[in-house]
């Protein structure tokens, strides 16, 4: 979960509290720390409402590759009928 920040802070707009992305960072962390431990196993969920819908979104991307707006939190899309396929990469960095 904690690779998908960087795409949860593109979709969502956390403007009330500028450390939210960072603080929930710590938690899924020290969340995955304390089960290592013992025989809990923590799964944080997180129930959002993206403004762009995941589906246009990806519909978007694959339409549009060279957009760089989403690069840095979509780096693949993958898609699964009988056998993955990759549908979406972002270029990588130089």
């Amino acid at each position: 979960m904690v690779k998908g920040l960087p795409f949860l802070k593109k979709q969502l707009s956390f403007t009330s509290n500028d450390e939210f992305i960072e603080n929930l960072n710590e938690w899924m962390k020290y969340t995955r720390r304390i089960s290592k431990g013992s025989a809990l196993k923590f799964q944080p969920k997180l129930k959002l409402k993206f403004p762009t819908p995941l589906n246009k979104l990806v519909q978007h991307l694959i339409e549009n590759p060279n957009d760089h707006e989403w690069h840095g939190s979509v780096i693949e899309i993958w898609q699964n009928q009988s056998e993955w396929k990759c549908l979406y990469k972002a270029p990588e960095k130089e």
